[in-house]
């Protein structure tokens, strides 16, 4: 079928604009906020990071009478993140255009945005999932580390703190997960932490943060109040987040520059050949995550 538009130009000018807007958002929006999103293509099948495993120092007191100290040493490892793609495709058929004639380009555009924003909601749930996983296999102490299957028993520095019982949240329980992932770390502050909270995780922990923290107020008009437990946004000095779509009972206690997730392929639509009397629209993006600096991270499970 001929058209009197150029489908790849209404593609990226018009469509791609409003998919972006409309469905690039929760929850996988909610998620990547989190943490450190980039845009850069790294080159190569994979994200590579070279990690400091442990050092011999020969600092020591000395007199007079000592030579030179010998230079201490280092040892290091790489670990790498095979680089994850993802793609989905979306069709319009001819006798539907054809039927929405009377609309013009206009027309083909809603059906062409249409088509493609209920194939973006399985793309984007399915890059959620991708990169979710990732930063849980990276952050799961029982597991090896990365792509390179690094040891974390051969490897100290990449021992994660997990509690993975199932044992329902406390306050006790997030304070020692803040206290043992930095424990004895060259790490940074409190607030530069941040605790990333399962809806479920959270409801129990809202009445029982309610009762850290007191509040003086007067309802002299009798003015209606709100009801409920107040929200909190930190909790004894790191912030802490709410995010829709985890599995229930996680917590994450983690630095968010050191969980990355690279879009190393821009989101592309392109009309294919379909073999059928319709448009037919490949979509396509690559978007990795991995957790760098693992070992000043921690991650509680089956807390909800």
């Amino acid at each position: 079928m001929a058209y009197d538009f150029d489908v790849a130009g209404l593609l990226n000018e018009v469509v791609l604009p409003q998919v972006e807007d409309s469905r690039f958002v929760k929850p996988y929006r909610d998620l990547a906020s989190q943490f450190n999103e980039e845009n850069f293509n790294p080159g190569g099948p994979s994200l590579v990071h070279q990690i400091k495993t442990s050092t011999t120092s020969n600092a020591r007191n000395h007199t007079k009478a000592d030579v030179n100290p010998v230079a201490g040493s280092m040892a290091a490892v790489v670990a790498k993140w095979t680089l994850t793609y993802q793609e989905t495709a979306a069709e319009v058929f001819n006798i539907d255009i054809n039927q929405a004639a009377n609309g013009g380009v206009k027309g083909v555009s809603n059906l062409l945005t249409s088509a493609i924003s209920d194939e973006m909601d399985g793309l984007w749930s399915l890059i959620y999932d991708n990169v979710y996983g990732q930063i849980k296999l990276d952050l799961l102490n029982s597991g090896t580390y990365s792509d390179e299957a690094l040891n974390r028993s051969t490897y100290p520095t990449l021992a994660v703190h997990n509690n993975v019982t199932s044992t329902p949240m406390t306050v006790g329980l997030m304070r020692a997960l803040a206290y043992n992932t930095r424990l004895n770390k060259n790490t940074t502050p409190k607030s530069t932490y941040r605790y990333i909270i399962e809806p479920s995780v959270m409801e129990i922990l809202r009445p029982q943060v309610a009762l850290l923290n007191t509040w003086n107020t007067q309802n002299a008009n009798a003015a209606p109040v709100d009801g409920g437990y107040a929200p909190f946004d930190s909790f004894e000095g790191s912030p802490a987040v709410e995010v829709q779509g985890m599995t229930t009972g996680d917590v994450f206690y983690v630095r968010p520059q050191d969980v990355h997730i690279v879009k190393h392929r821009s989101l592309e639509m392109k009309p294919e050949p379909s073999g059928r009397d319709s448009i037919y629209v490949t979509i396509r993006t690559g978007i990795t995550a991995a957790v760098y600096n693992v070992g000043k991270q921690g991650m509680y499970t089956n807390k909800g």
